[in-house]
């Protein structure tokens, strides 16, 4: 098996850049030992390496595990995704990991946001079908059909504004958590299959 780890620390030639004044230039390294198995080393540092608030030279470490340089917390889940990454041994920002994070986070919610348009939208076009069918077979009830015709129309004007307001409401939801712009009808799971913006390439690496 591939030897899998980074190092994280100050110097630009880390894995994962931190840019905190208490980091070493490089401070520790966490190593893939197993399947669901990982060693966190300090390299030495001056302000040391604490593990559930315990400094340590080596000791394993799980997804649950609080892991400080110094007094700054790093997010462990994100680490160890990034160890497990396809790319993990190209070299990207502590920053810029968080910030991919809650990209990826805030486009997992826009799965609600599209499920939940296409029930409105279907529930909407059945009321109307269904208000429409109604209408008309009342039409033999009532003397003045001028009436009836101006209540069918009124109805569907109504009809017409709510999914106009729940397709405005849509264009501002489901959008590119980076570039904002509005993925139209496009499907969620074709949008994550995909697994980029069309629009700013941003990608997301959702399983």
């Amino acid at each position: 098996m591939q030897k899998r780890s980074i190092k994280i620390g100050r110097n630009k030639t880390n894995t994962v850049i931190l840019e905190h004044g208490k980091a070493s230039r490089e401070h520790a390294e966490i190593i893939k030992i197993g399947e669901d198995e990982y060693l966190i080393k300090d390299l030495d540092t001056t302000h040391g390496t604490f593990v559930n608030g315990n400094r340590i030279k080596q000791t394993q470490i799980t997804e649950d595990s609080e892991v400080q340089f110094a007094n700054f917390e790093l997010d462990v889940q994100l680490l160890l995704s990034k160890l497990n990454a396809d790319d993990f041994n190209k070299q990207i920002s502590y920053s810029d990991l968080l910030k991919h994070k809650k990209i990826e986070d805030e486009f997992l919610k826009l799965e609600n946001v599209y499920v939940q348009f296409k029930k409105d939208k279907l529930k909407m076009q059945k009321g109307s079908g269904l208000k429409k069918t109604g209408l008309r077979a009342g039409l033999a009830l009532i003397p003045f059909v001028g009436n009836a015709i101006g209540i069918m129309a009124g109805q569907t004007m109504d009809n017409t504004k709510e999914l106009d307001e729940l397709n405005e409401e849509f264009k501002k939801n489901y959008v590119c958590p980076n570039c904002y712009k509005h993925f139209g009808q496009e499907p969620f799971e074709n949008i994550k299959k995909r697994g980029y913006c069309f629009y700013c390439k941003t990608k997301w690496n959702i399983d």
